[in-house]
């Protein structure tokens, strides 16, 4: 496995761990419908949430200029697809990003809840 995929799937397991403790359920892990694909799946108090997750070794960029416009629409769309394969009536949609920096072992992590909103795109342009 390529050092960056590694990174990756070490980032979105310390994100797993991270949820668990703050009582999240977790849902999914790699949920594909077709072209889309969301990394977590979490749920608390019957409340679903999306979340994506971004690891870099070094913040020299930041992780979450990764997200542009056509990654924002995907994630609305496969979280869009992910309710209404399962039949969740949930009357709003939550999309948070986590980023994650460093090496295993000695990742620092950072929760954006509520990330993908079009005040985020705003304050991104």
């Amino acid at each position: 496995m390529a050092r960056h995929n590694t990174l990756g799937k070490a980032g979105e397991e310390a994100t797993k761990e991270f949820f668990i403790m703050k009582g999240y359920t977790i849902r999914e892990e790699n949920w594909r419908c077709g072209k889309f694909e969301l990394d977590l799946v979490i749920e608390r108090d019957g409340f679903v949430v999306f979340v994506e997750v971004k690891t870099r070794s070094n913040d020299i960029v930041d992780p979450t200029f990764a997200i542009d416009d056509k990654k924002i629409t995907n994630l609305i769309n496969a979280g869009k697809g992910y309710l209404k394969m399962y039949g969740i009536n949930q009357l709003s949609m939550q999309i948070d990003v986590v980023t994650i920096v460093g090496e295993p072992g000695n990742f620092e992590i950072t929760h954006y809840e509520n990330a993908v909103t079009p005040k985020l795109l705003r304050r991104r342009r």
